[in-house]
């Protein structure tokens, strides 16, 4: 039987291991490198957007526009003293007996020194405010005693409160509630001045004015100082900006000629 050796396979494998084998390299041809791909065009970048102003998270809030104030009594401007008139002795009667509560003036003058009318006591009503002076005691031991009177448009006192003041400098409603506060000033020596309410039966001091300055006249000017007031959403601010007036001599303390006490019954 003839047999057939195949060598050639064999022969191939052995090949490159000889060559190894026997310090031979085998070098194998780089692949062709990939085709170029399509050029891109570098393009500019967009510009930046316009600047515009951002807000800040934590910006304070712009300042309300400030409350400027408005006037409640000028002592430069202040309303004349009341000269007298046939129905001050009426006036007086109305009030309470002052011997009762200033033993120390009875019988003494009294006069009707102010007056204003308004709303007082309630909203829409018609009353007249007055402050009445008694001038008690002689020499060093006089003294001088003022109350306001609230009477209604028939003539009753509703209201009598004794007064550290000599007379009405002016009115306004302050609170806008339909009834008015009166501004009681001394215009004599010290100035002093106090918005009181009357309204719920007693009367209550709402602001004091301290430390105005003096009615005297020195070099040719006297104090004559404006108070203000303005209204904001927490509060009631007052106070007092200073001025002065020409002046050549202090004015009488009153034009009109004080009326005895009528007599009670």
């Amino acid at each position: 039987m003839k047999r057939t050796y195949v060598l050639f396979p064999l022969l191939a494998i052995a090949l490159p291991v000889y060559a190894v084998a026997c310090g031979g390299e085998t070098q194998t041809a780089p692949p062709p490198p990939p085709p170029p791909g399509p050029t891109e065009t570098a393009s500019a970048p967009p510009p930046p957007p316009a600047s515009s102003p951002v807000a800040s998270a934590s910006a304070a809030p712009p300042a309300a526009p400030e409350i400027p104030f408005k006037p409640v009594v000028d002592f430069a401007a202040l309303p004349p003293l009341r000269a007298a008139k046939p129905d001050d002795k009426k006036i007086v009667a109305a009030a309470g007996d002052i011997k009762k509560t200033h033993a120390e003036c009875a019988g003494a003058p009294v006069r009707v020194a102010s007056q204003a009318t308004g709303a007082f006591t309630a909203k829409g009503a018609t009353e007249t405010a007055y402050v009445l002076e008694w001038t008690c005691g002689k020499g060093k031991a006089q003294t001088f005693v003022h109350k306001l009177l609230i009477l209604n448009d028939a003539g009753k006192a509703i209201r009598e409160h004794d007064v550290n003041a000599s007379q009405i400098g002016g009115i306004t409603d302050l609170d806008l509630d339909g009834d008015n506060e009166i501004v009681v000033v001394s215009a004599s020596g010290a100035l002093t001045a106090r918005l009181v309410d009357v309204s719920d039966g007693d009367i209550k001091i709402v602001y004091e004015w301290a430390q105005l300055g003096s009615h005297d006249c020195v070099n040719g000017s006297q104090d004559a100082p404006k108070l203000v007031y303005r209204k904001t959403d927490k509060s009631m601010d007052f106070h007092a900006e200073p001025a002065k007036r020409a002046c050549s001599a202090a004015p009488a303390a009153s034009s009109a000629a004080p009326a005895k006490a009528p007599p009670k019954k």
